[in-house]
């Protein structure tokens, strides 16, 4: 399992700072209470949106087997420093 210390913000709900820019999703890394977590698999996409927000919320396995609920932010920009994000790598910045 890969988990490493990330500044993140802490939340009980996993958020994924990175969209690929063709309507899929790669395989991604979510950080949740500043521990980082690989995706195992996408188990269904809930129907709510967030105000505000282009967001889309998955539940999801990780790879300890925890299922959890990703928001996934629909955006070219980095929520944290507001740079463009070239690839899925870039939360560890």
């Amino acid at each position: 399992m890969n988990k490493s210390k990330n500044t993140s913000r802490n939340s009980d709900i996993g958020v994924l700072a990175s969209f690929n820019g063709l309507g899929t999703i790669n395989p991604f890394r979510v950080c949740i209470n500043d521990i980082e977590y690989n995706v195992k698999e996408i188990l269904y996409k809930k129907d709510n949106h967030y105000a505000a927000m282009q967001s889309i919320s998955f539940v999801c396995r990780l790879d300890d087997d925890q299922v959890k609920e990703i928001i996934y932010f629909v955006t070219t920009h980095c929520w944290k420093c507001r740079d463009i994000i070239l690839d899925s790598n870039h939360i560890n910045h």
